[in-house]
């Protein structure tokens, strides 16, 4: 087991098509810490296509996913990265527009760590990622 409470940075992998909120993702994770490395694909094929061309030591500690994105979306970036040996055991967080009852329930299905709906207002919005920067300092993960 490895904690991730030691100063080193976090490697944060997004798979969102909205400029605007990679752009606010950004921002918020160098708020709570400017070593973390962030790495963005705009859909779940072009993560997909990422995560296969990396080696397993620049696994990302933790996968922030919109769902409603072209060509790939969350749900099947979902189906598909569950069934990979190597990348079946990601930490994957939603972080959606969505709040309808049938995408949350398919999300957890695919034992995704959290599903958070993206808020309208930014403090809110940076209020999440303090939480889930928090939670990553502190929790001991395999």
């Amino acid at each position: 087991m490895s904690s991730l409470s030691s100063p080193d940075a976090l490697n944060i992998l997004i798979i969102d098509d909205d400029d605007v909120d990679i752009m606010a993702l950004k921002r918020a994770f160098r708020h709570v810490n400017q070593n973390h490395r962030i790495h963005c694909c705009r859909d779940g094929q072009e993560a997909l296509d990422y995560l296969t061309s990396m080696t397993h030591i620049q696994k990302p500690t933790v996968v922030l996913l919109d769902l409603n994105m072209p060509r790939l979306g969350g749900l099947e970036f979902l189906s598909v990265i569950r069934r990979h040996p190597t990348w079946n055991s990601l930490y994957i967080f939603v972080l959606t527009t969505s709040d309808n009852p049938d995408d949350v329930l398919k999300a957890y299905e695919y034992n995704v760590a959290g599903y958070f709906k993206k808020p309208l207002d930014p403090r809110v919005f940076s209020q999440q990622i303090q939480l889930l920067d928090e939670f990553l300092k502190t929790a001991i993960l395999p």
